[in-house]
């Protein structure tokens, strides 16, 4: 045996002869080296809404009130934050997507919620919102998430926090499994496999 390598010597050809590989950020659909169009992202967050309502122009939001609406619109609470790995680099710059359309997350991050802005939309309790996903349907990807927030994926998938519940879905079987059942229904962080 004579190497071991990654997922971005895979990718680009410079592992070629070498006896071993170790595909980590790979699975996820994540491309270190950044040449690679082929991989999918495989990784979706999801949340539900928890209250929603609507606010009069000059309504403060998050930590500090230090977003204000300058019109009526209709704002939405998600129970995920911080605490669950949402970077709070990202506030005031992430989407998320909710009825097919992406919608700005205002205020500042706080630990167990966020704030999203629906616009003339008024969302209804239990809807789900998906935070990142593959991008297929126009939802956020983690790499818009690791823009937003300064940083690389990696970083992003890895910071998801134990609150969050783990399901995998086997395109094969095509049942998920639940990796985590005690962790909040709310919160889901879903994976595709082969």
């Amino acid at each position: 045996m004579t190497h071991l390598a990654a997922t971005a010597a895979t990718i680009t050809g410079v592992a070629d002869g070498f006896d071993l590989h170790r595909i980590g950020a790979g699975l996820f659909g994540i491309d270190p080296s950044g040449t690679s169009s082929a991989l999918r992202p495989a990784l979706s967050l999801t949340t539900q809404v928890a209250a929603a309502r609507e606010v009069e122009p000059g309504t403060g939001v998050g930590y500090g009130l230090d977003h204000v609406v300058d019109r009526r619109t209709n704002l939405a609470l998600l129970p995920i934050g911080y605490g669950d790995g949402l970077p709070r680099a990202a506030s005031e710059r992430a989407e998320v997507s909710v009825r097919g359309r992406r919608r700005p997350l205002v205020g500042r991050f706080s630990m167990d919620m966020v704030v999203v802005d629906t616009g003339d939309d008024r969302l209804d309790a239990g809807e789900t919102v998906t935070v990142f996903g593959p991008g297929a349907a126009g939802e956020p990807t983690v790499a818009e998430w690791a823009a937003w927030s300064d940083t690389i994926e990696h970083e992003i998938v890895t910071r998801i926090g134990t609150r969050v519940a783990r399901v995998h879905r086997s395109t094969a079987v095509g049942r998920p499994t639940t990796d985590d059942t005690d962790a909040a229904p709310a919160r889901t962080l879903e994976a595709l496999g082969a």
